[in-house]
């Protein structure tokens, strides 16, 4: 092999190696140092020539000049020394390695399911500790089911920044201690009357023992319970397949637009939620990122070069991944002709709200509350695009559970969401001495709580476990009802925008500008409400801004391409975008009037009633507006 001299060597970069030879002349490399460059320029031609492995992302464009050079194999004979390329050493196993596998592999499976296991051990423990010690033992659980009480509703929900047991969690676990606690102190007083620990007493003390923890033992197994994906063959349509098989050649081809040249469909995410739709991810090119290939002119060609309607192609970057965009093509429509079903009201255990459905069948949710706090809310579209729906959605679950009081403040006089009067406890709708006096009420009920809170040390709101309910101040027709507010009262709004959510008391604003201008406390409302809560907007009106954004350098939201039917929204929760295009579910007056019969409001009591004033105990009551008292 001849070696010709070389120039100097050149800084290194990510195609070049960073080791540098010996410093020595051709004639000087040793004989196994020329066999080492040897083995490497061969596995690096080897490795240039065979297809890429896959990793599940495609190489970009430049990877058909500069080949990334491959990962040095672990080399080496044991016995010569020699380096052999792609050799594999078969060992005999040695004595005990069967037995030593076999108790490593009972070790991850004991703590693959150690939360399953824990009831289990907890069981044996105490029928232990019963049978031995009864006494002590009895003392220990009760002492243990009480401070895990005082730790489900007092305790933090992180230590050192990491989450432990959720609240739900330890709550099962109180029960089951108290559980465990009564049945001890059976056998304790069994014992004393002089049980002994036979093969029947065992077994009627078990059974006991399992009845007592038993339905907690399912709970806590459940509670983190995790599903297992169904492995389904999905048969594609003959369009979803003609999709995949052209895009290489045509949109990802050279003659496709720049941003998508180079593209591929991720077969795994190809699917059709719903007859009609097709969805899936798309890997860009190395160097184009997702931002880049979610443009409104990128939508109109590929509506344009797969012949279908205005508004029926929806590109979405994946925040998760900059080189790839979420694809989903609706030629037919479906959701615009079909409302979203509204199975009735529902509040999940962290206080998420299932609130729309997206064309790929994605389901949007907004929330009552967070691990911070509860959640303001704006609600923005021009008449008759499904304002009042979307409040529903907004207060009702809260209602229903028993967690929300709502006073609700109506710019329209009653008129803007008369079939909601049954969830109010306040309906201020008379004008504006009315108005006044509940946003005042809530503002007094937002500094009471501020005092005492901070008294007691607890700096934010806990979601289920707090005795004191969710006060929600719904104000209705803002514009309206900011052109007659006093300046006092519109101080109030703001104070309890910006303290209100650590505290239990939050706003919603429903108006018809995007912009916030017309809110009461203007864009600085709209900032509070959009980076700690959740903004809607629906369809815009003529005259006001198209644009749903929570401030000039967030994400925003074209609210103009919405459909033209009800109901149609665009929802940024937290700064975050969820949803350009969404349904929110169809809750009719009729379903949420049998919703409402059956429920009993809660009203402000103890310290909150006593904060509320005077004014809160001559109010009129949504459910007598309503006709339901």
């Amino acid at each position: 092999m001849v070696i010709k001299r070389q120039p100097a060597p050149r800084k290194a970069s990510r195609f070049t190696s960073k080791v540098k030879p010996p410093h020595q002349t051709p004639a000087q490399l040793s004989p196994g140092y020329l066999q080492h460059l040897q083995a490497l320029l061969t596995a690096h031609q080897l490795a240039a020539q065979a297809p890429n492995p896959g990793t599940g992302r495609r190489v970009g464009r430049r990877s058909s000049t500069h080949t990334q050079l491959p990962a040095l194999p672990r080399l080496g004979n044991p016995d010569t020394g020699q380096v052999v390329p792609g050799q594999v050493v078969d060992q005999a196993p040695r004595r005990g390695d069967e037995a030593a596998a076999a108790i490593r592999a009972v070790r991850r499976a004991a703590w693959q399911h150690r939360w399953e296991l824990t009831p289990a051990v907890a069981t044996a423990v105490t029928m232990g500790a019963a049978a031995g010690v009864p006494g002590p033992a009895t003392i220990s659980m009760s002492i243990a089911a009480a401070l895990a009480l005082l730790a489900a509703h007092k305790g933090p929900d992180t230590i050192g920044g990491r989450t432990w047991l959720s609240r739900l969690e330890r709550l099962i676990a109180t029960r089951w201690l108290a559980g465990a606690a009564g049945w001890s102190t059976g056998v304790w007083v069994a014992g004393s009357a002089g049980m002994h620990w036979t093969g029947l007493s065992t077994g009627f003390a078990a059974a006991a023992l399992g009845a007592a923890t038993g339905p907690q033992t399912l709970a806590w197994i459940r509670s983190r319970q995790i599903r297992e994906p169904k492995d389904e063959l999905v048969e594609l349509s003959d369009e979803a397949k003609a999709l995949l098989t052209a895009w290489p050649h045509t949109v990802g081809g050279p003659s496709g637009p720049k941003q998508l040249q180079g593209s591929r469909i991720v077969v795994a995410t190809l699917r059709e939620p719903v007859a009609g739709t097709i969805a899936f991810a798309l890997d860009l090119a190395d160097e184009v990122h997702a931002e880049d290939a979610v443009s409104s002119e990128l939508r109109k060609h590929l509506e344009r070069a797969l012949h279908m309607g205005i508004g029926t192609v929806d590109l979405n970057a994946n925040r998760e991944d900059s080189g790839q965009i979420q694809v989903t093509l609706t030629p037919t429509r479906h959701l615009e002709k079909v409302a979203a079903v509204w199975n009735g009201p529902v509040l999940t255990e962290t206080g998420g709200i299932p609130i729309a459905d997206t064309a790929d069948q994605r389901e949007i949710g907004v929330a009552l509350y967070n691990e911070s706090g509860v959640e303001h809310a704006m609600i923005v579209g021009t008449s008759n695009t499904g304002k009042s729906f979307t409040l529903v959605h907004l207060v009702l679950p809260g209602v229903v559970e028993g967690l929300e009081v709502v006073f609700y403040v109506d710019g329209g006089q009653g008129t803007s969401a008369a079939h909601l009067a049954g969830a109010c406890d306040w309906w201020a709708v008379e004008g504006k001495q009315e108005w006044e006096q509940a946003i005042a009420a809530a503002h007094s009920v937002m500094r009471s709580r501020k005092s005492r809170r901070a008294t007691a040390k607890v700096s934010k709101w806990r979601g289920r476990a707090e005795t004191d309910p969710v006060l929600t101040l719904v104000i209705d027709e803002a514009t309206t009802a900011k052109g007659e507010l006093s300046e006092k009262s519109q101080a109030q709004v703001m104070e309890i925008l910006r303290e209100g959510r650590k505290l239990g008391v939050r706003v919603i604003q429903i108006t018809q500008d995007p912009m916030g201008d017309d809110l009461i406390g203007g864009r600085k409302a709209r900032g509070l409400m959009a980076g700690n809560g959740t903004m809607i907007g629906h369809r815009p009106g003529e005259g006001t801004a198209a644009m749903l954004t929570g401030s000039s350098t967030a994400e925003s939201i074209d609210l103009r391409r919405l459909p033209p039917e009800p109901g149609w929204c665009g929802i940024i929760r937290r700064g975050q975008v969820l949803a350009k295009a969404a349904r929110v579910k169809y809750a009719t007056e009729e379903k949420v009037e049998r919703v409402l019969a059956l429920v009993k409001l809660r009203t402000l009591t103890g310290d909150d009633l006593a904060a509320a004033g005077t004014s809160y105990g001559s109010r009129v009551r949504g459910s007598n507006a309503a006709g339901t008292d």
